[in-house]
């Protein structure tokens, strides 16, 4: 077997110096429909000229001369040596791919030969119909995976009357094997060509309006194909960027007689399924600082700064009850224990604390005459354990709030380690509280007299204003782990720490620290979330939402960017089941983003006018619904424009001829 080796290693060797008298021979079914594919395959590998930024690299100009039997062996008697020969003459061997090849005796004959002069890698596969286990020659061996065979081209899954307008990808992978150059080289000098060849015909357009539509359509579907072909290209990488071009072929199918719509359609449908906009609901018009989610999942709550409060079911996609205050909503928390989401506590700019009774209608209000909520930020934390509320006055005080004693005053508690109180959050057992202000981070156990500081973060940070305190802007402890706070601030950061008591200061030897610094947001981060000790959410003035992930056995964060529409997010929430996270910011909307990478099983589209999920009649199966009839063409353009929360660059727009 290694003699073997060796001799099949020095025939690569010399066939490496062999001149060859053709590039290519294009071996196929004497059928009508593989013998049309082989004549436009010879004609396009023949005539196709290397754009000249190659040429000047080193490849060919040309491609060389592409052997076809019917083409070079029309007057020829002996067709069997002149074929042998023509095979030992050339360089490749493309084969036209179809279950009409499978077993045909003269196809496989030819492959098997070429095999046989040991090029076995040198053999390419243009596939126009079936798949790798239905249409590829039996002379290649039966393989479960497509994977191991030479397949250089697809355009199997093309449709529609001008399959051949979506080749051109397909093609361009076969030219770049026969001319030994790279891919990604040659899509953008032909995309740069196309793009020069396109503004030369353009003055010829009215002309061929008025020659007829035949040769018009067949431009716009050809435009059309190409965005569908760059919007399947770029989904994996930037799934936005797909439902953009996507957004384009559609928008061009629908503007031009329609052509290719399905296909356009179908595109469209799939990239909006890879976005991780999954719905959004409106709450009045103004920013929305206050999020809550209940802890069944169903009711989300936004509160904005003209204030009102707005309540929605995820599951029914329609709006609930609405409040209407009149003063600045800051904070919103769910009672943790209530079923359905049915008491809201809300922090705003009144002296007062709101619990809103949702299923009566109800508002209860806790008054203090020293609370004074201006623009500073407040908040409002709900104990898991009891009935016990912790807000903040916007000041330098914690007020705690036993909603089982409503004519009881609320316990106070004021330490200058505080400065001014921005942000509090009970512990997950409710034995202390987490309070970050403008000196930073400190944790008072109920019941101590004194609080101890944990750390400092924020001052000295360029993005602090005259109207805002500076230091933490937000604090949040581990909902699981009572050792484990998250805050954020306006040094453009969110911090991990470790608080490692249990019940009392005295009874651990630990000492507070930093844990892990989150760095990467070009803004304040004015929210963060916990999700147990998988995944931490911030929202950020630079506009973006980002979802970090603790690396296994390190103190380092790895995070997934989410660009919003909001132009600076300044809320983020986690569903209860960690699937998805609502951001609110500086516009009249609440978006719902899809946490993880993936399709969903829902029927997308909701009621009045706002769009989400809900269970599909089947598992698995994808409807594009709405009240349970088909979305029309504009419905379906709404949906995309929606989930669309950026736009073309300026080098995306030369890319790709916009």
């Amino acid at each position: 077997m290694a003699y073997v080796g060796i001799l099949n290693a020095f025939a690569r060797g010399n066939d490496m110096d062999q001149t060859y008298r053709f590039a290519a021979f294009i071996s196929y079914r004497q059928d009508t429909k593989d013998a049309s594919w082989a004549r436009w395959l010879h004609s396009c590998l023949e005539t196709y000229r290397t754009p000249k930024a190659l040429v000047a690299m080193g490849v060919r100009r040309r491609i060389g001369r592409i052997f076809r039997d019917a083409e070079e062996l029309e007057a020829t008697p002996n067709l069997s040596e002149r074929i042998r020969e023509a095979l030992r003459e050339s360089e490749y061997l493309v084969v036209i791919c179809s279950p009409r090849i499978r077993g045909r005796l003269w196809v496989e004959k030819e492959v098997e030969y070429f095999l046989e002069l040991g090029r076995r890698s040198n053999v390419l596969l243009f596939l126009i119909e079936g798949n790798h286990t239905t249409s590829f020659p039996l002379a290649l061996g039966n393989s479960d995976s497509s994977t191991e065979m030479p397949l250089a081209a697809n355009v199997a899954e093309a449709g529609g009357m001008f399959r051949r307008g979506w080749a051109r990808l397909p093609l361009l992978r076969l030219v770049a094997a026969l001319l030994n150059c790279p891919l990604d080289a040659l899509i953008q000098r032909d995309q740069a060509r196309s793009r020069r060849r396109n503004r030369y015909v353009g003055t010829a357009i009215a002309a061929a309006i008025l020659l007829g539509t035949c040769g018009f359509g067949y431009l716009v579907q050809r435009r059309v194909s190409e965005l569908i072909a760059n919007s399947h290209d770029s989904l994996q990488l930037d799934p936005q960027l797909s439902l953009l071009l996507a957004r384009r072929a559609f928008e061009t199918s629908s503007r031009y007689l329609d052509i290719n719509k399905e296909a356009a359609r179908a595109a469209l449908e799939n990239t909006i399924l890879k976005s991780r906009l999954r719905a959004r609901f409106r709450v009045d018009d103004g920013h929305i600082r206050g999020l809550a989610w209940s802890r069944d999942g169903i009711i989300a709550a936004g509160g904005e700064r003209r204030g009102n409060v707005t309540t929605w079911n995820r599951n029914t996609q329609q709006y609930g009850p609405v409040l209407s205050i009149g003063r600045n909503v800051h904070r919103l928390a769910f009672a943790p224990n209530d079923n359905g989401g049915s008491r809201l506590a809300i922090a705003d700019s009144s002296r007062v604390l709101r619990i809103w009774n949702l299923t009566t209608d109800d508002v209860s209000l806790f008054a203090t005459g020293n609370m004074v909520m201006t623009v500073i930020r407040s908040d409002v934390s709900w104990c898991t354990v009891n009935d016990q509320v912790a807000t903040t006055d916007g000041r330098d005080t914690v007020f705690i709030w036993d909603l089982s004693k409503p004519d009881a005053p609320p316990l106070k508690f004021t330490d200058p380690l505080f400065g001014s109180v921005n942000s509090v959050s009970w512990s997950p057992r409710c034995r202390a509280i987490a309070i970050g202000g403008g000196h930073g981070v400190v944790f008072w156990p109920i019941g101590a007299e004194h609080s101890v500081e944990v750390g400092r973060q924020g001052h000295g940070s360029v993005n602090i204003s005259m109207t805002e305190p500076e230091g933490v802007l937000r604090v949040q402890w581990d909902p699981l782990n009572p050792t484990v706070m998250a805050t954020s601030g306006y040094d453009h950061t969110a911090r991990i720490w470790s608080v490692p008591y249990v019940d009392f200061p005295e009874t651990s030897n630990g000492t507070p620290s930093e844990e892990a610094m989150l760095a990467g947001h070009a803004g304040a981060v004015y929210d963060i979330a916990l999700f147990d000790d998988i995944a931490v959410a911030t929202a950020s003035a630079d506009g973006k939402l980002r979802i970090w992930h603790p690396v296994r056995y390190s103190t380092i964060y790895s995070s997934t960017i989410i660009p919003t529409d909001h132009r600076q997010a300044m809320s983020v929430v986690w569903s209860p089941d960690g699937d998805e996270i609502a951001s609110g910011g500086e516009d009249n909307f609440v978006n719902v983003w899809h946490a993880t990478d993936g399709g969903e099983q829902a029927n997308l589209g909701g009621k009045d006018g706002s769009l989400g999920t809900s269970e599909g009649p089947e598992p698995n199966e994808v409807h594009f619904l709405l009240d349970g009839e088909p979305l029309t063409d504009a419905q379906l353009h709404e949906l995309a424009i929606q989930r669309s929360v950026r736009d073309f660059t300026d080098d995306e727009r030369n890319r790709y001829g916009l």
